[in-house]
Parts: structure tokens; sequence; C-alpha cells
């Protein structure tokens, strides 16, 4: 399997880009977040823009590396032992 599964359908690179230049359409909130931040992941950038939650004080704007935020991702999968085809959950919100 390659891609995202999002609500049951099977989602790659390129229906990612239709959502999101169909702009959402019905999307839920949070399904509209994650669209946004994946939108900004597949743009042809080496940073992505994301706002801080503000649980310690204001929200702020930062800028993170893709590359590391793939380490990152790759380090945790392996913490877990999390294997290619294992379901995770995302717990916050993409807007963080």
């Amino acid at each position: 399997m390659k891609g995202l599964l999002l609500n049951g359908k099977l989602l790659n690179a390129l229906d990612l880009q239709d959502i999101s230049r169909n702009r959402y359409g019905d999307a839920s909130d949070w399904e509209t977040s994650l669209y946004r931040f994946l939108e900004e992941w597949f743009a042809n950038t080496e940073y992505i823009e994301l706002k801080t939650s503000g649980s310690t004080g204001e929200p702020k704007t930062i800028f993170l590396k893709k590359d590391m935020m793939r380490a990152s991702a790759r380090a945790t999968n392996h913490f877990f032992g999390l294997r290619k085809g294992d379901k995770v959950l995302l717990c916050l919100s993409a807007d963080y």
C-alpha cells in the first residue's frame, strides 16, 4: 500500500493535490488541517511552515526542515518498532 489511508480511502500524492486544488470541499476541520499540511509538505520547498500550539505562551510560527521531520519520523518508527503497513493515530491537530 502506497499512500495515505483516510476515512477508508487510499489517497496518493496526486489525489491529495486534487483535494487541495479543490480547496477541501466538504472537509471537516481536522481534515482541512491535514490537507493544508499535506499541501505544504508536497510543495517543492525545503522547509514547512507551522505554528506552535501556544500551550506555554503565544503561538509562534516556526519553519522546520522536511529532512529533519523525516529523520524524526524514522526515529519514532524505530523506537516503537513500527513497520510498513502498521497503523498509527494522529492525536494532535496537523496545525501544530
